[in-house]
């Protein structure tokens, strides 16, 4: 699995970074393809593939390269591109009887 992921940064996005540490996330399903968490062990090399993921676009239709937020960070993130909070678990508000 390494080497198909460290050929895929340095052959298809063309950038040359190191790998600190990559493993399968979920458990095996038949039929269903994990996703792969890769960590780096500089920010500049995150930074460096998250800038050049678009040009793994066209080359494999299943594969993307994304961040890995926790959830309070992926609600922000989305407020903040499309205006409002997504609705969730932690962004409902209970209703409060009046005293």
């Amino acid at each position: 699995m390494f080497t198909n992921v460290q050929d895929i940064l340095s052959d298809k996005l063309q950038v040359s970074v190191q790998i600190d540490d990559m493993y399968r996330l979920g458990k095996p399903i038949p039929g269903k393809i994990r996703p792969i968490k890769v960590v780096f062990p500089l920010l500049s090399d995150r930074n460096k593939v998250l800038k050049a993921r678009d040009r793994l676009e066209g080359t494999f239709p299943k594969m993307f390269i994304t961040e890995d937020l926790a959830q309070k960070a992926r609600q922000k993130a989305y407020a903040e591109k499309f205006g409002s909070a997504k609705p969730g678990p932690s962004t409902q508000t209970a209703a409060v009887p009046p005293s």
